[in-house]
């Protein structure tokens, strides 16, 4: 019996608390309810204080996201611990007028106990589906803007290479043709502002072939016109 009336107590003391736990937490800081919850909790957690603080920290988390369905589950903790104190105070009781019945109003509590725990069971389970949901979608929402961060920086590193490229092109097709009067400059401390100087360097030398070959030309005309 005293076997019994202790794991009674136990159980009582987990779902009191638990039916608690979010006022419990937001009243306290984690220094103090860490320590208080890892002695309630911790034989059921293996002694592990991270999980103890990981339960707080989800909790602290539900009573801000979705206060509701905590509150749900609470309140189902809160209508075990009930029983429970029903179940003890009719197990210790010393009367013997009823035993019979007492033993039925035990067992009644006892099974109610028992849909409250499959009860809690699942509505922790639904809180965690909630709480995988809400992760899966942040993920989505980080991966999606991150990608288009990537692809924007892509394209502007892209075009910040093509576009000069692609106008560099352009000016020698058209030195190609004979404009030699295109100019095109790049202010930039890179690979495309080196080849846009050495296309600089190139277009005025060029230039330069051009002016002095009409030089010649001209002073070939001159003398010929002179010996006539």
């Amino acid at each position: 019996m005293d076997h019994v009336i202790t794991h009674l107590n136990k159980a009582n003391e987990i779902a009191s608390t638990f039916g608690n736990i979010d006022s419990l937490l937001n009243a306290m800081p984690k220094k103090e309810w860490l320590p208080y919850m890892y002695k309630i909790y911790g034989k059921g957690v293996g002694f592990d204080q991270s999980k103890i603080e990981g339960m707080g920290d989800m909790v602290l988390m539900f009573s801000k996201l979705n206060p509701k369905m905590l509150n749900e589950v609470t309140l189902v903790a809160k209508d075990a611990s009930n029983h429970l104190d029903r179940a003890f105070l009719l197990i210790v009781s010393e009367s013997t007028a009823t035993d019979n019945n007492r033993l039925i109003e035990i067992q009644s509590n006892l099974d109610t106990i028992h849909d409250l725990s499959t009860t809690f069971s699942e509505k922790l389970f639904a809180l965690s589906k909630y709480l995988f949901n809400i992760l899966f979608l942040l993920i989505f929402i980080l991966v999606i803007v991150l990608g288009g961060i990537v692809t924007f920086i892509s394209i502007r590193i892209s075009n910040s290479i093509s576009k000069p490229i692609n106008k560099l092109a352009d000016n020698f097709k058209k030195i190609a043709v004979g404009n030699l009067s295109t100019s095109v400059s790049f202010d930039s401390k890179n690979e495309i502002g080196d080849l846009s100087n050495t296309f600089l360097k190139i277009q005025i030398g060029l230039q330069d072939i051009s002016t002095y070959s009409k030089q010649i030309v001209k002073g070939e005309l001159r003398t010929k016109l002179a010996l006539k």
